[in-house]
C-alpha cells in the first residue's frame, strides 16, 4: 500500500517462470532454447538464450514466438540483443528487436551499419552454433 491512494495490495500480481522460445516457421534443431519472465503487475521481464545445433536451409524473416503474456496494445517495445556466429551476416551490422501491439512475438531486425531500424534477418543466419541471447521488458495487455 505504501501509505498512497492506490488500491491496498495492487502489486501482489507476481509470477515468475520459464519460457521456451521459438523461431516462427520452425526449421532449426537447438542445442538451447530456453527463457525465464518475471511479471509483477502488467510489467514483465523475459530473457532468453537461442543456440542452433543444425543448420536452418529454409528462408524466410525471423521472428522469436512464444512470450509467456501478450504485449498491449500500443507495443513498439525495444529489445536487448546480442548474437554471436550468425552466418550471411555482416560484421557492420547491428540487430535491433522489437514487438508489435497485442502479439507474443518478437521481429530481429538488421540495423544496416549502424542506423536505428533496418531490414528483418532471414532465417539463413541459423548456421550450426549461432546465438541470440535477448532480454525485453515490455506491458500486457
Amino acid at each position: 500500500y505504501l501509505g498512497g491512494t492506490g488500491a491496498a495490495n495492487k502489486l501482489d500480481d507476481y509470477e515468475e517462470g520459464t519460457w521456451t522460445p521459438d523461431v516462427l516457421g520452425g526449421g532449426v534443431t537447438w542445442s538451447y532454447n530456453s527463457g525465464v519472465y518475471t511479471k509483477v503487475g502488467r510489467l514483465v521481464t523475459v530473457t532468453f538464450w537461442l543456440q542452433a545445433g543444425s543448420t536452418d536451409s529454409t528462408t524466410g524473416t525471423v521472428s522469436i514466438v512464444g512470450l509467456p503474456f501478450t504485449t498491449n496494445s500500443v507495443g513498439r517495445n525495444t529489445v536487448a540483443i546480442r548474437a554471436y556466429g550468425l552466418s550471411n551476416f555482416s560484421g557492420n551490422d547491428g540487430l535491433i528487436g522489437w514487438t508489435s501491439g497485442n502479439a507474443t512475438s518478437v521481429s530481429i531486425n538488421a540495423t544496416q551499419g549502424g542506423l536505428t531500424s533496418g531490414t528483418q534477418i532471414n532465417r539463413n543466419v541459423w548456421g550450426s552454433g549461432a546465438e541470440i541471447h535477448f532480454s525485453l521488458t515490455y506491458m500486457t495487455a
